[in-house]
């Protein structure tokens, strides 16, 4: 279950966070094996992972089947 979060927690985490600024000390891969790992990350969560792409099949295949359906009833598309 999502934490949920109070607005004076949110404004606290907030200043946390502007005060640390982890983004200035984030370098990403550094070794040739973690930038091998980090290339594939959209394989697996991004708009080429398997779920997304299975997705976007089964929409062309519904469409597909919409447009043969309008054709049969004498519409154009």
């Amino acid at each position: 279950m999502a934490r949920i979060w109070t607005d004076e927690q949110k404004q606290h985490q907030r200043e946390l966070i502007q005060r640390i600024q982890p983004w200035l000390k984030s370098t990403g891969p550094i070794t040739a094996e973690g930038k091998a790992v980090a290339s594939q990350n959209a394989t697996v969560h991004g708009f080429c992972s398997e779920r997304v792409r299975g997705r976007l099949r089964n929409a062309m295949r519904t469409m597909k089947q919409v447009k043969r359906e309008i054709k049969l009833n004498g519409l154009e598309f």
